[in-house]
């Protein structure tokens, strides 16, 4: 742990204290190639998500969300979204009233539709959707988005700013942004 006002951390292997910026190193006694001029100084840095020289951006469903929503009425028929859903080539689709999100059409409810022996041009999609789905906003780590997924047991989750869907964030979003992190 380090201490906030002298920015000492617990003594090192040779018994002495050390700074934070020694620590930081891996060198007592050098200066620090970036140049900062105080302890302060890089524990704001190293303490600041985008501070430090080997500080990575964390990543937000802004940056992997797709951004064109494709939007269904609830009165539409199965028949009509599975056309939006494969003319956009999404897996998903936001129900939306009036402007406002009430839902959201996947792939995994179709099948259930399918399934179900329905006719695709005669059932609805208020029949079939995931009423008030799980969201997130724009700002939410990638990863949290991931965990949530895998937890719940779904593939979509829409991204939103207040009640209006601004993106979708998928399953496979999510594994091509790590597939992305791993080879960086």
């Amino acid at each position: 742990m380090v201490d906030p006002n002298s920015g000492h951390c617990p003594e090192t292997m040779s018994g002495e204290l050390s700074t934070i910026r020694d620590v930081a190193l891996g060198h007592e006694g050098m200066e620090h190639p970036y140049g900062y001029d105080s302890r302060t100084e890089l524990a704001r840095r190293v303490a600041s998500p985008l501070g430090g020289p080997y500080a990575r951006h964390m990543a937000t469903l802004a940056d992997v969300m797709t951004e064109d929503v494709v939007t269904v009425e609830p009165s539409d028929t199965i028949g009509e979204a599975a056309e939006k859903m494969t003319g956009a080539g999404v897996g998903a689709v936001v129900v939306s009233d009036f402007g406002r999100m009430i839902g959201i059409f996947t792939e995994r409810d179709l099948m259930r539709a399918v399934a179900g022996r329905v006719h695709s041009s005669e059932a609805r999609v208020r029949e079939w959707m995931t009423p008030d789905p799980v969201t997130m906003p724009a700002d939410a780590s990638v990863e949290d988005a991931g965990e949530t997924m895998i937890e719940r047991g779904f593939r979509h989750i829409p991204v939103v700013a207040g009640e209006r869907a601004i993106g979708n964030v998928s399953i496979r979003d999510v594994a091509e942004w790590r597939l992305k992190e791993r080879s960086d």
